[in-house]
């Protein structure tokens, strides 16, 4: 059975083409981050960094675009932070190397319908609790895209662990917000609220632009998606936060079946 809750919070978003109330931009804005001392992903990778993670364009009440990411986790189906979506009138998937290059070939796929997790608060410049959301494209993803499991537990993510992460977002200098980046990166543990916390000795991680971004965690020899990005220090020194998504798979679940219908 869906829960209650969780069905309000699809309802307006599919009846009214994605006219998502709820938090200013400028406290979804400080939390959208980059990654940090990573490298671009090429066509010739066959890793998540290139097949698994995607783009999104999101427009608020005004007009203005920015940057987040996210991760295909089903041929239409994307998992991201709430707070990208969260306030929003628009949020446009996009596919390839690069923004500019999405739009200019039209890769871009809306989305239909957004599922919240019923419990998320937008709580200002502060990362909240339960930040996770689920989209719905309105057609596939391009046949080159492979979606992803996501990670049953954190039981094998030990600190130390060198994780992928990946995403759209600005460079340490600041620039060329809407390239696909990946890094390496160290995982350090849960934080008191049981997100997965980046604290890379390189300083390497993610920054504005990649949050929803995934973080990618390699299990029996495949990668599984283990967190989608929240926050994280401004400015940027490879210091993340991901909720975990081990821990909100029930969400998740329930959140693709009242998508599909």
């Amino acid at each position: 059975m869906i829960d209650e809750a969780l069905r309000i919070k699809i309802a307006p978003v599919t009846l009214s083409l994605l006219l998502i109330s709820g938090c200013e931009v400028s406290s979804a804005e400080q939390s959208h981050l980059k990654i940090r001392s990573g490298q671009e992903v090429t066509w010739q990778q066959e890793g998540p960094e290139a097949k698994s993670t995607v783009g999104l364009i999101i427009q608020d009440s005004f007009g203005r675009e920015s940057t987040c990411s996210a991760a295909l986790i089903g041929p239409d189906l994307l998992v991201t932070a709430a707070h990208c979506v969260y306030g929003y009138a628009g949020v446009t998937a996009f596919f390839g190397l690069d923004r500019d290059t999405a739009i200019a070939r039209r890769q871009l796929n809306p989305a239909a319908a957004v599922a919240i997790h019923p419990d998320y608060k937008a709580q200002g410049p502060e990362i909240a609790p339960h930040d996770i959301a689920v989209l719905k494209l309105k057609s596939a993803a391009p046949s080159n895209y492979e979606p992803i499991a996501l990670a049953a537990s954190t039981a094998n993510l030990e600190p130390g662990t060198q994780v992928l992460l990946a995403g759209y977002g600005i460079t340490e200098l600041g620039r060329d917000s809407g390239t696909l980046r990946y890094t390496m990166a160290t995982y350090t543990g849960s934080d008191a609220q049981g997100r997965l916390q980046i604290n890379d000795p390189w300083r390497r991680g993610a920054c504005s632009g990649d949050s929803g971004g995934p973080l990618y965690h390699e299990e029996d020899g495949r990668y599984v998606v283990a967190g989608v990005l929240s926050g994280g220090p401004i400015p940027c020194r490879g210091v993340n936060f991901y909720t975990a998504v081990a821990e909100h798979l029930d969400f998740v679940k329930e959140a693709q079946i009242a998508l599909d219908h």
